[in-house]
């Protein structure tokens, strides 16, 4: 799992999701990753000041407490994430963050070119606004990458509740559906 530029200062340019429900979203998929044993990275512009850290409600779930910068636009310029990606001896790998139609898709594409499998949580993303989203999610297409949601992917990766961790993995995915809409049924007057 890799975290593309999913830090405070990005987040002011997001205008394709809610901002708080890009991070809570972010957050299922890293407490998700925990339970299901995956491998998460954070990989950040190097940006200097408060804006280029972490989602504070993120920091902990990195394999290590060192945070990746990269100064191009693609992620995977950066020797040292490839090194600890390879080190994983994972193939299949899972991409989420900021901006979706720049560092994530040429993260995605770079990594593709590499031989992996790319697989992108397109509402674990966001982007500067929904045009972007929608021509980046078909370039995605057009390359073969895997588009998932945040309950797909989770759903693909266990596949069997009922086995570990499936039940915690059902109550991390109830805790954040959002409240079911009230339904009213008019009455009818006689």
């Amino acid at each position: 799992m890799i975290f593309v530029d999913l830090a405070m200062g990005p987040m002011n340019w997001i205008r394709s999701i809610p901002t708080d429900e890009l991070a809570g979203n972010a957050l299922v998929l890293a407490q998700a990753c925990r339970l299901l044993a995956i491998p998460v990275f954070f990989s950040l512009a190097a940006i200097p000041g408060p804006g280029g850290e972490v989602i504070p409600a993120l920091r902990g779930f990195a394999v290590s407490e060192e945070t990746l910068f990269h100064s191009a636009s693609s992620s995977w310029q950066n020797e040292a994430l490839r090194q600890r990606v390879a080190a994983t001896n994972r193939k299949q790998l899972i991409f989420a963050g900021i901006a979706m139609d720049v560092g994530v898709l040429l993260t995605a594409l770079d990594a593709q070119a590499d031989g992996y499998g790319v697989h992108v949580v397109g509402d674990v993303c966001g982007t500067t606004d929904s045009r972007a989203e929608m021509l980046t999610v078909a370039r995605m297409t057009q390359a073969g990458i895997h588009l998932h949601t945040l309950g797909s992917c989770i759903a693909e990766l266990q596949r069997d509740y009922t086995k570990p961790p499936g039940p915690e993995l059902l109550r991390l995915l109830r805790l954040h559906e959002p409240a079911p809409a009230t339904v009213t049924t008019p009455s009818i007057a006689k």
